[in-house]
């Protein structure tokens, strides 16, 4: 999440197309919503870099992303 400025809900809403990791989540809100989009790391977040995120979440399960997990883990309601 901090590596990617990920909110909790977010984290469901993951896919990889073409070697890239994308947010489907669409917030809805008074001034319109937010459109599907590349995650991109955050510029103060080097470390993440050799990581390699994204070929991690191709190869890891992301079985405890559940809705209660999620809300569980990050106290969302």
């Amino acid at each position: 999440m901090p590596a990617y400025g990920l909110r909790p809900e977010e984290l469901q809403h993951l896919q990889v197309r073409q070697g890239r990791l994308w947010c489907l989540y669409e917030k809805v809100a008074s001034r319109g919503k937010t459109k599907p989009r590349v995650m991109r790391l955050l510029p103060c977040d080097d470390w993440a870099d050799g990581w390699r995120l994204e070929e991690r979440f191709l190869t890891q399960s992301c079985r405890r992303c559940s809705p209660v997990w999620v809300a569980a883990t990050f106290g969302s309601n």
